[in-house]
């Protein structure tokens, strides 16, 4: 009796507590995915206004394997989730490059953006932009104004 009682209450924790890990563990998750894209992005603008040339951050072309041979991909199938490039346009120097293996998050940009477009005073080169990351039932968003200020939508989770 006291056995199926114990097993009864262990089963009740968890079948509680799985669900709610689980969530806990997408937020995490999709909260530090947006923050490396959202160090870019940041990487980007400063370098921009420091050295007075436009700089832009781009999807990662696939299977490009050490940082120094990072390129772009902006074709009509460059993808987010690959990872991204932050680089000098007149150049190309490559600044930081970042390669994501495939997980259960779907990053996407406004508009099927292909690349962000910092001028040399640090402004974005379109109006505005949005990346939306989104893992399980999560879902946070980064938004880009058109003078380069991030801001966050965190009500998703």
């Amino acid at each position: 009796m006291e056995l199926t009682v114990t097993v009864t209450l262990a089963a009740l924790v968890l079948a509680i507590g799985v669900p709610s890990f689980q969530s806990l563990s997408h937020k995490n998750h999709a909260e530090a995915h947006l923050e490396e894209l959202n160090s870019a992005l940041r990487l980007a603008r400063h370098v921009a206004i420091e050295h007075g040339r436009p700089t832009r951050v781009c999807p990662r072309k696939a299977n490009t394997a050490a940082t120094a041979s990072a390129q772009c991909d902006t074709s009509a199938s460059g993808d987010w989730n690959r990872g991204w490039v932050v680089e000098m346009v007149n150049g190309p120097t490559t600044l930081m490059s970042r390669q994501h293996t495939p997980d259960d998050t779907n990053l996407s940009a406004s508009g099927s953006l292909k690349e962000i477009n910092f001028s040399p005073t640090g402004t974005l080169t379109i109006p505005n932009a949005t990346f939306t990351i989104t893992m399980g039932n999560c879902t946070k968003k980064t938004l880009i104004n058109i003078s380069g200020h991030l801001s966050f939508d965190q009500s998703g989770c």
